[in-house]
């Protein structure tokens, strides 16, 4: 094969050369030829760094007692004095970290890269493969979400990921996997989770097998703390904590195209084992998410309120797309006492349901569920007022974050006497996004009850102009706006800053004198406002939005289609003390 090189190297077919080259040392990776061959053609085609690399190989490589040493150190030599009369540089050395820091730190870093892009990392050397592949906890979160969604990963290299996690698996999570051999795999769970450290299971709504009778199995799943389930094994879930058989669960996400109960009767679905259970769980968060199916998730009250009995340490209930049949009323307050997040986006309930007072967040998006408050003509008191629901006054005292968001039945009238019931110091954030219901005059009480909003979201309220935008003044602790596709101007955003532009004599006070108002508060830190967002809101220059942001403002302005507008836009500011 040298010969051959050679023939291609006379015949300047450098490339053909340096492959054979390359090819001879990696056939013979202790002898000097390759080396040799493969230096000289590099310095033919003109790469002297690659070939001051190859000669310094081939030093490392054959040994000191070869007699083809003073050769190499010569060519290596006579390389780099080219270099340098070239004008350029040897490329530094290269530094691995695997050799300089401690395997300990090593371990800590590669945990902060996500478990695909780890994976891949095995490509980079053979020291890189060896270390990896020798690391447990670098397996013991394997995740499987975010890989190739065209070609599902075959059985085998899921069993290795397992295997190498040596009994500390942690997280499992399963997504377009090739599962062929269910024994075979169950087998290799068991051995991975047998460290009892296995809390996070989450896999497609396709498999069931993982909620299994094999008592091996279950013994491993005892210690799950977070576990999302699709349709399919909703069923025996239930029933293993109904047996105690997952004492440990916090969290329990149900979620899949199909509707996760079992159908007993035509558009009538059942909720696992309705017998109360052998003692209360320790979940506090459930979720149930029926999205995907032509109907709703229909469930009888007199199924679905037992149900809700056996999860007294519940915090957070999201229910989507649900529909509670007959007129019975849910008393969180009493089944659910320790509730703090309630979402009921894209449900109906025929009657609704009564909060505890621990209550910091509801979320009514979309949905058929809108309060029904009126003042009672006894005692004065404004409270819920319906002929099956009781009368709960501080049921929203401690509410912080409320989502009426496209609210079908929500009107002025229940708006207002609804906000009532808060405590207007402790409701910071409001969102009413395409409320068309509403009006300006809403508007104006909702500022007068809740002077503390720090967060409202009027996205896609036709009836929001600058008449609305002056009335958002009296909102001193504003920090975060949304009036996207609304009728708003520039003169309006200056408004909301500096107050109404008239001045003592009612006369219109110029917008440049406005304008400069507005500057004098940015340098004094007066504006509190950090994040407006405007997209679609044609009658606003690109220039005055420039302004805007020169005065320390967050400026979102996109007249893109709305649609795209709406897909993206979802509150990704929530500020730290809002997070909830």
């Amino acid at each position: 094969m040298d010969r051959r090189a050679a023939c291609y190297e006379s015949l300047k077919q450098y490339d053909k050369a340096y492959a054979d080259a390359i090819a001879i040392i990696k056939m013979y990776p202790r002898s000097a030829q390759g080396y040799l061959r493969a230096g000289k053609v590099s310095q033919l085609m003109g790469q002297l760094n690659r070939a001051h690399r190859i000669y310094q190989a081939g030093l490392a490589r054959i040994g000191q007692d070869s007699k083809h040493v003073l050769i190499l150190v010569e060519m290596r030599d006579a390389v780099v004095c080219r270099i340098a009369r070239a004008g350029t540089e040897l490329p530094a050395p290269r530094v691995d970290m695997m050799h300089l820091l401690p395997p300990e730190i090593t371990e800590l870093i590669l945990l902060q890269i996500p478990f695909r892009d780890r994976v891949k990392l095995q490509g980079v050397c053979k020291t890189w493969w060896t270390y990896i592949q020798s690391q447990p906890r670098l397996w013991a979160d394997a995740d499987f979400r975010k890989c190739n969604r065209q070609r599902k990963v075959s059985m085998s290299v899921l069993n290795k990921a397992l295997v190498r996690t040596r009994g500390m698996l942690s997280e499992l999570y399963l997504y377009n996997v090739e599962l062929f051999d269910a024994t075979t795999f169950t087998k290799t769970l068991v051995s991975a989770g047998k460290g009892g450290n296995f809390k996070v299971l989450q896999f497609d709504p396709a498999y069931d097998f993982l909620i299994p009778d094999n008592k091996l199995l279950v013994d491993v799943l005892r210690n799950l703390k977070v576990l999302n389930v699709g349709a399919k094994a909703t069923d025996k879930v239930f029933n293993m904590i109904s047996t105690g058989s997952l004492p440990n669960l916090k969290v329990l996400n149900l979620y899949g195209p199909a509707t996760p109960i079992v159908q007993r009767q035509p558009h009538v679905c059942s909720i696992g084992n309705l017998m109360p259970y052998q003692q209360p769980t320790k979940i506090e968060s459930l979720t149930i998410d029926c999205t995907g199916r032509a109907q709703m998730g229909k469930l009888s009250a007199a199924e679905f309120w037992p149900f809700m009995q056996n999860f007294p340490e519940l915090i957070n209930l999201t229910l989507l797309n649900f529909y509670v049949s007959e007129r019975l009323c849910a008393q969180f307050n009493e089944t659910n006492p320790k509730l703090k997040t309630v979402d009921l986006s894209f449900s109906r309930m025929e009657v609704p349901p009564v909060y505890g007072p621990g209550l910091e967040k509801l979320a009514l998006r979309d949905s058929d569920i809108a309060p029904e408050t009126v003042i009672s003509s006894s005692t004065g008191m404004v409270m819920y007022s319906h002929s099956r629901r009781p009368a709960v006054p501080n049921e929203f005292t401690s509410l912080r974050h409320l989502d009426l968001s496209r609210c079908k039945r929500l009107t002025g009238a229940r708006l207002m006497s609804t906000l009532v019931r808060c405590d207007p110091a402790v409701l910071v954030r409001l969102e009413l996004e395409s409320c068309a219901m509403l009006t300006k005059a809403d508007m104006q009480h909702v500022v007068r009850t809740c002077a503390n909003l720090q967060v409202l979201n009027l996205f896609q309220c036709v009836w929001v102009d600058d008449h609305v935008m002056l009335l958002l003044n009296s909102l001193k602790q504003l920090i975060y706006l949304d009036v996207s596709a609304t009728n708003v101007t520039f003169a309006g955003i200056v408004m909301m800053f500096v107050g109404n532009g008239r001045d003592t004599n009612n006369k219109l006070i110029p917008i440049m004198k406005l304008v400069e108002r507005m500057t004098a508060m940015a340098s004094t830190n007066d504006i509190r406002l950090k994040e407006l967002i405007i997209d679609n809101c044609f009658k606003i220059s690109e220039q005055s939005v420039d302004w805007i942001k020169t005065l320390g403002v967050n400026v979102y302005h996109d007249v893109t289609d709305t649609y795209e507008i709406d897909r993206r836009r979802t509150s990704n500011f929530v500020p730290g003390s809002l997070h909830m």
